[in-house]
């Protein structure tokens, strides 16, 4: 299991990153302790805690009474040479938002109604010929997020906000280099305005491609920025290139859920099937590095969930069929328990409104044994188990076979969120032959190289548990249930 990274240092780094690279210049204050909290969803403790390091690091300076600014002064050349170290990051996330996002901002635009079509007109009204650089970008983000919001899905907004982070470039001035971010205010006006016309005419898969050109030529742009940047620079040594990664989870699930999944996962695999019970307390402490109430907490969400069960003296004991007996052990009415069922039906939404256009990314890079895995685990899967399974499968398919780091880092956190499925478990037990006849076709896909077929199989069992789960709960008023889109 990867390493959990404290949020003050991923924090820290993030913005190391923002200071080297010349986003945030020498003596300019950085943003707000308020507008740090918001962005990272950290506590202000701990934003506290990073400006001190950052101070302490020489890269920022305190004022009183006033944010702090930076101390940092690098020289264009030491700035670019930042800004290349984190090239093939940034190229990667190109392609993975590129493959993601312009689905889920058509199906937003989908929901949205006159009035809202009409606030997007006026937000491209408000661009003029002379609007500022800064109005552009703040105008273009209203319009954006305005076609996200109907879609009511806590993550697809923490994804919008980490891709607008990561993705921050900063515009270093040499001869002849084109600043990337500087688009003309009649260029952006236009683009805005074809893009609503199409959602007036109802043509969403057109709305679709013209986002997904977006993010082709914004990564067109970037690529030749850095290219020219590289020519006038000597390259960022080895140990300098930043690891090719994406954002962090946002603080949606604590450590001990990330170690309760990856026992899930070892126990699907088959890991414990010659020995009765899990490692100790102890063995599990010292194998994911954790304190012992972490990974106490683990196993007993282990329990709740109906994966094992604990004896006396003895040990916690497998027992994925002990889960049918456990149906009326979680309150639905729990405050805690709703709020997690809300994140697993947003990871659920954002999977059925993708999952197409994932499954093609994923498709050229499948394992050619994956097919013999997926007729072994449904046959040892029962009626009850089988969501689980399928979710499984399907989300290990993805994880494993798609080429760019930054969907999989995506994946991994959609799964984080779908391990509350299981108190859905407890109360929805829906017929799941059309899940079953999905994954064989699904595997047939696989086995004639049929990447269209593939697809719309991955989509048809994302949308059919999507529409189950959400169904499951509704009788229980949680205010927080995404939207849903008839044709998910």
């Amino acid at each position: 299991m990867q390493r959990h990274e404290p949020l003050y240092r991923y924090l820290y780094r993030a913005m190391v990153a923002q200071i080297t690279s010349g986003y945030l210049r020498c003596g300019e204050q950085i943003p707000s302790q308020a507008a740090l909290c918001a962005q990272y969803n950290a506590g202000i403790t701990t934003v506290r805690k990073v400006i001190g390091m950052l101070i302490e690091a020489g890269y920022l300076r305190a004022c009183s009474g006033q944010r702090a600014q930076v101390a940092y002064a690098g020289t264009p050349a030491a700035y670019a040479t930042a800004l290349l170290a984190r090239r093939r990051g940034m190229a990667d996330a190109y392609h993975g938002l590129g493959a993601l996002m312009p689905a889920l901002y058509s199906a937003g635009a989908r929901l949205l109604g006159p009035g809202a079509l009409e606030a997007l007109q006026r937000i491209v009204d408000a661009l003029e010929d002379t609007s500022p650089q800064s109005d552009v970008y703040r105008l273009a983000n209203r319009f954006f997020a305005a076609l996200l919001a109907p879609l009511n899905n806590l993550l697809i907004m923490d994804l919008q906000a980490d891709a607008e982070h990561y993705l921050r470039t900063s515009y270093i001035a040499f001869d002849g280099v084109v600043n990337p971010n500087e688009v003309p205010p009649a260029k952006v006006r236009a683009w805005l305005a074809r893009a609503l016309d199409m959602m007036r005419a109802g043509a969403f898969n057109q709305l679709q491609a013209h986002i997904a050109d977006m993010y082709t030529n914004a990564k067109a742009a970037t690529d030749a920025y850095m290219d020219a940047l590289a020519q006038r620079v000597a390259p960022p040594s080895a140990e300098a290139q930043e690891e090719v990664r994406w954002f962090r989870c946002r603080g949606r699930s604590e450590l001990y859920v990330h170690i309760a999944l990856h026992l899930v996962r070892r126990i699907s695999a088959g890991e414990f099937q010659r020995q009765r019970y899990l490692p100790s307390i102890p063995c599990l402490m010292r194998e994911y590095g954790v304190m012992k109430a972490t990974a106490s907490r683990a196993v007993a969400l282990l329990g709740t969930l109906g994966v094992t069960r604990t004896l006396d003296k003895k040990g916690t004991e497998v027992t994925l069929r002990g889960m049918q007996l456990r149906r009326e052990a979680v309150d639905m009415r729990d405050s805690a328990v709703q709020q997690r069922l809300t994140l697993c039906l947003d990871a659920l939404q954002i999977m059925a409104l993708t999952a197409r256009e994932g499954a093609r990314e994923a498709f050229p890079y499948i394992d050619a044994s994956f097919p013999a895995q997926m007729r072994g685990k449904l046959a040892n899967a029962d009626g009850f188990q089988l969501n689980s399974v399928a979710v499984w499968l399907c989300m290990q398919c993805l994880m494993q076979s798609t080429p760019h780091h930054a969907l999989r880092s995506i994946y991994q956190q959609m799964y984080t969120q779908m391990v509350w499925g299981y108190y859905m478990q407890f109360r929805t037990k829906s017929p799941a032959a059309c899940i079953v006849e999905a994954l064989r076709q699904g595997e047939a896909a696989i086995t004639q190289g049929d990447a269209d077929a593939f697809a719309e199989a991955m989509h048809e069992i994302f949308a059919e548990i999507y529409r189950q789960a959400r169904a499951g709960v509704a009788s229980y008023r949680i205010a927080a249930l995404p939207a849903v889109l008839d044709d998910v």
